[in-house]
């Protein structure tokens, strides 16, 4: 019998086919494909071995064979192929021994350890590969090395650095301030600048040099703050610099009554700093506002200061990554003209000296609370645009006769006419001014002077301005409004405009701001025009010539809106006045204006945080009744609660409010909502803040037929007057003449009611409703109570045991087929 030896390979697919079976006995074959082999026809009892082999391979078991076979035999094997190491070592220049890339295709990429060793593991049997090693600033020899795994291999290389140094440098970018002259800082490398651009450049770093670089520049701050590394190669390290915001100035110093022409204000240099600006108050305890545009130098010059007045000066320093905190606070004052060096000064420029304040009960230090002392010469305004009348009203408030001089001035300035007019004690004298003027479509200055150094020659009045509609034939009046005679202002002042339509049909309400320069140079002012909310939406600069005027829109040209108008003299010294007159026409778009409903002016005024006192109304007629809106602006530069108590005619407290006003912002309040229909009252304004609020009260009248205001007026909050009080009336063109009267709130006192005309007197007794705080009013064209007759005019004095008991008005109401024509208020003073 014959048998058959026979068997398979498996294992590493390299090691399977082709490999030789070798045996003395059976002799020797070849695995095919899938490692199979065999021997045929093999004797019976035939003793053998048979052992695989294969270059590269090892077999597991390494032979097998049998003894005296009597059957076929297997004998299978398991093959793997021989693995092996290639390594080495690199020496040479220490800085290229560590950290060398060991790059082969066959055999992947390794790095030399700090000894400079490396090691590929577990390569077949007969891989072929080339290995190359590289670093920057290193060369090696060989360049490469190459071979294949049929033993452990070992390829060694020798490093060399390519430069015996390396440079370390970067650029400084970000803010232009923060990239040149930069002091770049380091230990092991030392400290250079950048160059304009930036720029650093350490040129010979020995190689394995330890550094840290940090760069230091005032006022800047640097992304990364520092950078530390090793000279192994060439090295960048960036930056980018921020510019800081700049220390506050110190030292701030502010001249005492040095200079008559400005305060002069210095301060030391702040780090850093690329200009300054100046801030003012005139009260302790605050910063203010800014004056004047920033400045470079360390010195400034404030001519806008009122002189006399103390004002508190700071600096903060600023460049283009903002402003420093404010700097110390240091008083001081603008040499000021002696009207007032023997009479306790004028602390707040408001023309009335401090003696006379102190007798007056009025607060020294708020520009706002005073009361008239009107002084020769004494101003007001003319308007024939519109073809208005102008009639000037004098009255002789006090002891002896008056006489007066009357100069009408154009729009720039110069005299067109001057007259005299005697005034007789207690009586009114009317001059026309628009005939004196001579022009139609024009607008300039009335001066009035007389020799207010003779004891008792005082004197108070107004002007007078009248508007018929248009039409043949028309006996009606687009307006009627005066303006009280007044003396120089200084210092800023402030004013609210509104342009809203009060009867909600998107009418135009025209609103002018008329800054009159009472000087005899030209002056510039800064006029400066805020939202309601106080944000400011227009600023310019006005340069107005001597007794010149000049008019500037107030808010209507922004749309419908209320507004605050500021005034400010770029010289301290500046004698003027201003005012904004408000209009509401019959038309949507100014061009087509040709009647109006109303127009009245409200004064300029400086900021009041003492009592303030308006009469109210919310009266009906035969076709109209009355809205009542009280207005009040806080024009300092921080936030200032404004609170307002309402009274009914008997003086009762209908309601009270407190409103935090933001700087330059303002509030309106619905006066009518609180009091009754067909009453008066009066309303109480008081401030957390010296020299904050000014305030108006204005009052509508609507129509009973149609959604139409027909008429409106506006009346300033003020201090209760004084004990004797003057004023006017005038039944002229079927007027009636509202004699309004507000109580003081603490202070109940009866006044004594004298009526004059043509030297007669008409009225003269003792009126004992002015319980406290109440509100009354009387109908002076009543002729069965006071004795006034039609087309007459003629004086209203009011006397008090105190100051400050009354505050009074009289309305002239021209109703015409039961409607409003038109209401003006003129002032008791």
């Amino acid at each position: 019998p014959v048998y058959t030896v026979s068997g398979t390979i498996t294992g590493d697919a390299q090691c399977i086919s082709g490999v030789t079976i070798a045996s003395s006995v059976l002799g020797n074959t070849t695995t095919n494909g899938a490692g199979f082999y065999q021997y045929v026809n093999v004797a019976q009892g035939t003793t053998y071995t048979v052992t695989p082999s294969k270059t590269g391979c090892t077999f597991t078991p390494t032979n097998a064979g049998a003894n005296n076979i009597t059957g076929n035999q297997v004998h299978n094997f398991t093959g793997t192929v021989n693995k092996y190491t290639v390594s080495g070592t690199i020496t040479g220049d220490a800085q290229c021994i560590s950290g060398v890339t060991m790059t082969s295709a066959a055999l992947g990429n390794t790095t030399t350890n700090g000894a400079g060793q490396y090691s590929y593991t577990n390569i077949p049997y007969g891989t072929s590969y080339t290995i190359t090693p590289s670093k920057t600033g290193c060369t090696f020899t060989p360049s490469s090395a190459s071979g294949t795994a049929t033993q452990n291999n070992v390829h060694n290389f020798v490093a060399s650095l390519v430069n015996n140094t390396y440079t370390v440098s970067g650029t400084i970018t970000g803010d232009p301030e923060c990239i040149a002259g930069v002091s770049m800082q380091s230990a092991a490398l030392g400290t250079i600048p950048t160059d304009g651009a930036g720029h650093y450049n350490y040129p010979s770093v020995a190689p394995g040099t330890t550094y840290t670089i940090t760069p230091i520049k005032s006022g800047c701050l640097f992304q990364p703050t520092s950078v530390s590394d090793v000279a192994n190669t060439n090295k960048i390290h960036n930056f980018v610099g921020s510019l800081t915001v700049p220390d506050a100035p110190i030292n701030v110093q502010a001249s005492d009554g040095t200079f008559r022409d400005y305060v002069f204000v210095t301060w030391d240099a702040a780090q850093n700093a690329t200009s300054y600006q100046v801030y003012r108050s005139q009260f302790p305890g605050g910063v203010g506002s800014p004056i004047g545009d920033p400045v470079t130098v360390t010195t400034y010059l404030d001519r806008s200061a009122v002189p006399g007045v103390t004002y508190y000066y700071s600096v903060v320093a600023m460049n283009r990554a903002g402003q420093s905190v404010n700097s110390n606070i240091d008083p001081g004052y603008r040499l000021g003209d002696g009207e007032c060096a023997d009479q306790g000064g004028d602390a707040d420029g408001d023309g009335i000296c401090c003696d006379q304040e102190i007798i007056d009960g009025t607060d020294c230090n708020d520009p706002g609370s005073f009361q008239l002392h009107l002084k020769s010469p004494a101003y007001t305004k003319y308007n024939t645009f519109l073809k208005q009348f102008n009639f000037l009203e004098l009255i002789a408030n006090g002891t002896v006769p008056v006489t007066a001089r009357v100069e009408v001035f154009d729009i720039n300035g110069n005299k067109i006419n001057e007259t005299q007019v005697n005034i007789p004690v207690d009586n009114q004298v009317d001059v026309d001014i628009h005939t004196m003027a001579g022009r139609i479509d024009t607008y300039g200055i009335v001066k009035v002077s007389w020799n207010d150094r003779i004891p008792g020659s005082t004197l108070v009045g107004r002007m007078s301005n009248y508007r018929k509609d248009e039409g043949t034939g028309a006996n009606t009046y687009s307006f009627g409004f005066a303006k009280e005679l007044r003396n120089p202002t200084l210092g800023n002042t402030y004013s609210i405009g509104n342009s809203y339509d009060p009867q909600g049909a998107g009418f135009v309400v025209p609103n002018w701001t008329e800054i009159i320069n009472l000087d005899i140079i030209p002056r510039d002012f800064v006029y400066n025009l805020y939202s309601q909310s106080g944000q400011i939406v227009q600023r310019k600069v006005v340069t107005v010539p001597p007794l010149g005027e000049r008019d500037i829109n107030a808010g209507h040209e922004n749309g419908q809106g209320a507004y605050l108008s500021e005034v400010q003299p770029l010289d301290g010294a500046t004698k003027y006045f201003a005012n904004v007159t408000r209009y509401a026409s019959n038309n949507r778009a100014y061009g087509g204006v040709s009647n109006f409903f109303f127009a009245f002016p409200i004064d300029s005024r400086a900021g009041n945080g003492d009592q303030q006192l308006m009469n109210t109304s919310n009266q009906t007629g035969q076709c109209w009744s009355n809205t009542n809106w009280i207005e009040v602006a806080n024009v300092r530069e921080i936030p200032v609660t404004a609170t307002v108590k309402f009274r009914s005619a008997s003086g009762v407290l209908l309601g009270q409010a407190s409103q935090v006003l933001q700087p330059r912002a303002q509030y309106h309040f619905n006066a009518s909502s609180l009091l009754p229909k067909g009453e008066v009252g009066s309303v109480e304004l008081t401030s957390s803040d010296r020299g904050s609020l000014v305030a108006t009260s204005s009052v509508y009248f609507h129509d009973c037929q149609v959604n139409q205001v027909q008429t409106a007026y506006a009346t300033l909050g003020r201090l209760l007057g004084q004990n004797v009080q003057a004023g006017t009336y005038n039944n002229f063109l079927e007027m009636k003449n509202l004699f309004k009267v507000s109580c003081s709130p603490g202070n109940p006192s009866d006044f004594r009611l004298q009526l004059r005309s043509s030297g007669q007197t008409l009225f003269d007794q003792n009126i004992i409703d002015c319980r406290t705080a109440s509100a009354v009013q009387y109908n002076l064209s009543d002729a069965s109570t006071f004795g006034t007759s039609q087309n007459t005019y003629g004086t209203v004095k009011l006397r008090t045991a105190q100051p400050r008991r009354i505050l009074a008005d009289v309305v002239r109401l021209r109703e015409v087929s039961g409607k409003a024509d038109f209401a003006m208020p003129t002032q008791i003073q």
